[in-house]
């Protein structure tokens, strides 16, 4: 049996067609699985984000002064800015942070630092931290006239 040119053309018109159907099948299941990943991602970073916790200014009293006390059930990743600005000759402060981990009643401190007189860089950033259950952050200013200290944190969930 010989086929001629017009069946041929069918034929390969009839193959064109069902490639093309697989093609546009394939294409919108990967269409669907690309939206699906895009809005899990945006859902994930949605719940990354840091947001605003508190802000506001401390003024020191020459005790241990709580900038920030702060608790959850769910791990959490905390960061913030404290301003050294007001600082001058004279002046001495002390910044503690401490952290509560899950089986922990009381915080401990994780990290403490002097500061004396005026400050060149004086903007000082709590590094963001994954925490457990708990963070307390405080100044004592231990020398010089007593200053106010502009601060924020910032709160969001663990990755």
């Amino acid at each position: 049996m010989e086929i001629g040119g017009h069946e041929v053309d069918i034929m390969l018109t009839s193959m064109n067609l069902i490639i093309l159907a697989y093609m546009m099948s394939w294409l919108q299941k990967t269409l669907t699985t690309i939206q699906t990943q895009q809005s899990e991602i945006k859902e994930l970073q949605e719940d990354l984000k840091l947001k605003p916790l508190k802000s506001g200014v401390l003024t020191a009293t020459g005790g241990e002064d709580v900038v920030l006390e702060y608790t959850d059930s769910e791990p959490f990743k905390i960061q913030g800015w404290i301003n050294l600005k007001n600082m001058a000759a004279g002046d001495v402060v002390v910044i503690t942070q401490r952290f509560t981990l899950q089986n922990d009643t009381e915080p401990s401190i994780f990290a403490q630092r002097t500061y004396k007189d005026a400050q060149s860089q004086p903007l000082i950033h709590i590094t963001p931290r994954e925490i457990l259950k708990g963070v307390k952050v405080t100044i004592q200013q231990t020398s010089g006239t007593f200053k106010s200290f502009p601060y924020e944190f910032y709160v969001g969930k663990a990755s």
